[in-house]
């Protein structure tokens, strides 16, 4: 009886001591989220700038971005042809609103609603279209939070 009353509260004082032990890597989730935001508000930024580099910056070297009626871009190269040749077209413009952000241990989402504008390669004419987007992304082992899936839906 000695034996499992000592078991049990040894067994009480471990538990105890690992329920104040805080998870390594573990943060603020308020202060991840809002490193998402920051993300997205460097994304807006360089799309403001039409500044490709910048952008690609954004994204982990592996990410994919997923655009209504063409290939998934796959990896840095991809994504920075893509980008600079949308960039180098004088009516490309990308607005977006985040509407909400959570980030939970290294891995983290945006959603929200954008407009992008760009002249069409049939019409030669400037057209635009708004759609919704969700954003992955996946904390760095520098801290940092990359964009590694990215998808977006036109409205209609």
């Amino acid at each position: 009886m000695t034996r499992v009353v000592s078991t049990i509260l040894l067994c009480s004082f471990a538990l105890a001591g690992l329920a104040g032990c805080k998870k390594e890597g573990s943060a603020d989730p308020k202060a991840e989220t809002d490193a998402l935001r920051a993300a997205e508000d460097e994304m807006r930024a360089a799309y403001k700038a039409k500044d490709a580099a910048r952008l690609i910056a954004v994204y982990a070297p592996d990410a994919t971005l997923y655009i209504p009626s063409e290939r998934p871009r796959v990896g840095t190269k991809a994504l920075s042809e893509g980008m600079q040749a949308e960039m180098a077209d004088p009516a490309f413009n990308v607005t977006f609103t985040t509407a909400k952000a959570h980030a939970s241990g290294d891995l983290g989402y945006t959603q929200g609603s954008f407009t992008i504008r760009y002249t069409s390669p049939s019409t030669k004419a400037p057209i635009s279209y708004s759609g919704y987007y969700l954003t992955v992304f996946k904390k760095q082992p520098d801290g940092s939070w990359k964009a590694v899936e990215d998808m977006s839906l036109p409205a209609s």
